[in-house]
């Protein structure tokens, strides 16, 4: 949805498409994290988060949730090194029950493709890249 896309750019310029596809974290300051307002728009848009959906739809789901075994199968495809689909697997189970909703695992691709694109991985995620509903799991801790 451009208007989305728009909103960002006229809040934080620094956010603008180009930005992202160059690298996400080189604008948002330390301090800045902290300070982000809930409302802030997702870094993953919605032409991305309809793809990644696709995907997601297509496994077996309880409860809303993908096992933790079917989302690995998917993130071997990847090609990437174990290790690595361990950091993304950290960083994309926000509420680390082994499992993914939909938003989490929207996050997981994201990071893959973000890491293929040849772009490291935040040592923690910025409040930017935090699904907007796992948010509120995150403000105070």
């Amino acid at each position: 949805y451009p208007l989305c896309a728009l909103a960002v750019s006229d809040e934080r310029p620094e956010f603008g498409i180009s930005g992202a596809a160059s690298n996400p974290f080189a604008a948002v300051a330390m301090d800045n994290d902290a300070a982000v307002s809930a409302s802030q728009a997702w870094i993953i848009n919605s032409a991305m988060k309809a793809t990644y959906d696709i995907k997601f739809h297509e496994l077996s789901l309880q409860a809303g949730k993908a096992s933790g075994g079917q989302i690995m199968n998917v993130m071997l495809q990847s090609g990437l090194q174990r290790e690595t689909l361990k950091a993304i697997w950290t960083l994309a189970d926000i509420d680390s029950d082994g499992k993914m909703d939909h938003e989490e695992f929207a996050l997981c691709m994201y990071l893959i493709d973000h890491v293929n694109k040849g772009l490291k991985l935040p040592p923690t995620l910025p409040m930017r890249m935090v699904p907007p509903g796992k948010r509120k799991l995150l403000e105070f801790s």
